[in-house]
Order: structure tokens, then C-alpha cells, then sequence
């Protein structure tokens, strides 16, 4: 009986965490965004990628600068953050 239980649990565990894994949307920047990115200067940035359908995004730079938007129907996402002077290097940071 004892095995049977832990079984069970182990079980019951294991299949939460493999629907938690479906349920869940990572935040996902374009290719494009990748370390050592360059940006150009004065110029609007436009920033995009793929999130769950509804998901709230908000993308930073440099820790001054935010945007936020909500991920349509089919998961895309886009912001423009406002130009920058020349400087850096940045970190650009976007959460879901």
C-alpha cells in the first residue's frame, strides 16, 4: 500500500509538471536581440517577439527606459522605445 501511494504521488507530481510546462509562455525577443547587439542612435527602436496570446510584456533599456504592450491573439508583440544618444553599453531587459 505504502508503494502504491508514493507512486502515486510521484506520479500525480510528475504529470503537474509536465502540463505546467504547456501552460507556460516564455517571452521570446526576435533573433535579432542577442548579446552584443547594435542599436542606432537617435532613432526609435523598435523592439518585437512572441509571448502566450494576452501577455503582458514590458521591455526596458538601460533601466531608464519602458515600454509595455499586450501580446495579440496570435502571440506577437511589438514597442518602440525613443532613440538614444551614443553611448553604452545597454541592457535591455523584457519581461512577461
Amino acid at each position: 500500500m505504502i508503494i502504491r501511494s508514493s507512486s502515486f504521488r510521484f506520479l500525480s507530481v510528475g504529470l503537474l509538471l509536465a502540463l505546467a510546462a504547456f501552460v507556460r509562455a516564455d517571452v521570446t525577443p526576435n533573433a535579432l536581440f542577442c548579446d552584443h547587439a547594435v542599436l542606432q542612435r537617435d532613432r526609435a527602436i523598435p523592439v518585437w517577439g512572441k509571448a502566450g496570446p494576452g501577455e503582458k510584456i514590458a521591455v526596458r533599456l538601460g533601466g531608464k527606459i519602458e515600454a509595455t504592450t499586450t501580446a495579440g491573439p496570435d502571440g506577437r508583440w511589438r514597442v518602440r522605445l525613443p532613440g538614444q544618444p551614443a553611448g553604452g553599453p545597454f541592457k535591455l531587459v523584457i519581461e512577461g
